[in-house]
């Protein structure tokens, strides 16, 4: 599993290396061959699946689709299905009653598991399949749309996207129905809006994810949340400069540090913790979480300090006070926004630290990515991140703490 998570590293570094997952069709092609379809079966009821097989960042923003969805097909006349990531099905629990979860990073690691997948796709027949999230690369979702059995499969493209690496042919056998999305690089949120907008031919406002939590935890009385990672080295902020901002919010707020993540962020997690032991109080949850345990976690948090988008998206669902660095290599689909018809409520709890350069919505191309970190994100001072934490959590009179080392 290590080799695969370094492979989607390579990737998400090299985008024109995402074409190898072309190989899925011919392999899932001559399976299929195999295996029987399923019959037509009509009901009272249409049977619609949408297929959404992402990260946990952009899991969180399709939340904000949630009303959309049910608008569109209310349950006395649809029976919705939605297809996601195993790891975040309880995220998509409370606003989709009907999920089919899929280990979908195994599927890409293991033939025989990939083929029982194949079984599962073939089992029932839908009425209508959807994929909103964009067929211009080879997602795991195009390939669940092309197993599955459906009158009607319906995908999204841009309209004005330059590299596109589906080839045309492949999308043609796939998909049944394109909804085009005029303007690249918009926020997903937005995008999600405008997709269904084009597909039922309505017109939707973008909507604020909103991500319910339980309290169950025991957890610091007052305490921040830091993640240091990000899906990808060069994209990781330094670790030192998390280290100092972290103590000035210990020494200013008081506030213990918590952090979380998966096996995947263990590395720079336990780096930034070393550098932290004796001087600042902090609990660790490092792999030792659900996904809504992390949503509560992040929920009851005064502050989340985050590198990572996944976490910085989900804070936005849960309420909490937010700042995020990072660099401007998707600023506008996944940072900003402020574009949004709700980005005014936003403003005084989520602050964005990345430099906006010509070169931003690179969508991680970057011609210095032989470099450890990519500039824009190196870029991102100290000095601005405490400016933005501490502005989010107002003045510190009365709350301020000496480091522990200076209560030796």
């Amino acid at each position: 599993m290590s080799a695969f998570f370094g492979f989607q590293q390579l990737m998400a570094r090299f985008p024109f290396l995402q074409r190898v997952r072309i190989i899925f069709w011919f392999f899932d092609s001559a399976v299929l061959l195999f295996l029987r379809k399923p019959e037509k079966t009509p009901g009272q009821r249409k049977k619609v699946i949408i297929f959404f097989t992402h990260s946990l960042g952009d899991c969180a923003m399709f939340l904000s689709a949630s009303g959309i969805v049910r608008e569109l097909y209310p349950e006395d006349k649809f029976d919705v299905t939605l297809s996601c990531k195993s790891l975040y099905a309880d995220l998509f629990r409370s606003s989709f009653p009907n999920l089919l979860p899929v280990d979908y990073i195994k599927t890409s690691v293991s033939p025989l598991y990939r083929i029982r997948f194949l079984r599962e796709m073939r089992k029932e027949w839908f009425d209508i399949a959807i994929d909103p999230f964009g067929m211009e690369e080879c997602y795991p979702s195009l390939f669940a749309m092309n197993a599955v059995c459906a009158e009607e499969k319906i995908g999204l493209l841009f309209r004005q996207k330059k590299r596109i690496q589906t080839p045309a042919w492949l999308r043609n056998r796939v998909f049944t129905r394109t909804v085009f999305v005029d303007r690249d690089n918009m926020h997903k949120n937005a995008l999600f809006a405008a997709f269904f907008s084009g597909l039922s031919g309505r017109s939707f406002l973008p909507c604020r994810q909103e991500i319910p939590f339980s309290r169950t935890l025991l957890l610091p009385e007052r305490y921040c949340v830091v993640f240091p990672s990000a899906s990808i080295p060069a994209k990781r902020w330094d670790v030192v400069r998390f280290v100092e901002v972290t103590k000035r919010l210990y020494k200013a707020y008081g506030l213990t540090v918590v952090c979380v993540g998966t096996e995947n962020d263990r590395e720079p997690t336990e780096m930034f913790l070393s550098f932290l032991e004796g001087l600042v109080p902090y609990r660790t949850f490092l792999g030792k979480t659900t996904i809504m345990q992390v949503a509560e976690i992040l929920g009851r948090a005064e502050l989340v300090v985050t590198n990572d988008t996944g976490i910085f998206h989900l804070a936005i669902g849960t309420g909490t006070r937010t700042c995020v660095v990072s660099g401007g290599y998707s600023y506008s689909e996944f940072l900003d926004y402020s574009g949004n018809v709700y980005g005014k409520e936003l403003e005084d709890r989520v602050k964005v630290c990345a430099h906006k350069y010509h070169c931003m919505d690179c969508g991680n191309d970057c011609r210095f990515r032989f470099r450890d970190c990519f500039p824009c994100i190196d870029k991102v001072s100290v000095d601005e991140v405490w400016e933005a934490c501490s502005g989010l959590l107002g003045p510190a009179e009365g709350k301020s703490i000496a480091l522990m080392e200076e209560c030796i």
